[in-house]
C-alpha cells in the first residue's frame, strides 16, 4: 500500500498545478497518459532519479527498498515513456522528464 501512496501523490501533484494559474503552462496533457502508465514502484523510482543528476541502477537499487529486479523493470518503463533517457545501467532524466519533474514541484537533492 506504501508504494500505492507515491503514485497517489504524484497525481496530486499534478492535478494541483494544472489547477493553480501560476503553474497550470507547466502541466502538458502528455504528462497525464505518462502517469496512467506508471506502475507504483515507477513512482518511486521517477522520484529517486528526478532528485539525483544521474543515476546508475546499482546506486538506486541501494537506495529504494525496492528489489532490484522491481527497480530494473521500472527503469525499462521509464524509458520507454520517454521519462529517463539512457540504459538500465547509467540513465538520467530526459528533457520530458525534467519538464514532468518541473510540473510535479519535486524536489533535488
Amino acid at each position: 500500500m506504501e508504494e500505492q501512496e507515491d503514485l497517489v501523490k504524484l497525481w496530486e501533484a499534478l492535478l494541483e498545478a494544472a489547477m493553480d494559474p501560476t503553474k497550470a503552462r507547466a502541466v502538458r496533457r502528455g504528462f497525464v497518459e505518462t502517469l496512467k502508465l506508471f506502475d507504483p514502484a515507477d513512482a518511486l523510482v521517477f522520484q529517486f532519479v528526478s532528485a539525483l543528476r544521474m543515476q546508475s541502477l546499482k546506486d538506486l537499487v541501494g537506495c529504494t527498498p525496492e528489489p532490484a529486479n522491481s527497480v530494473y523493470i521500472s527503469i525499462e518503463n521509464l524509458v520507454k515513456l520517454r521519462v529517463v533517457r539512457g540504459d538500465t545501467s547509467d540513465f538520467i532524466l530526459s528533457p520530458y522528464g525534467a519538464e514532468l519533474k518541473r510540473a510535479l514541484g519535486l524536489p533535488s537533492l
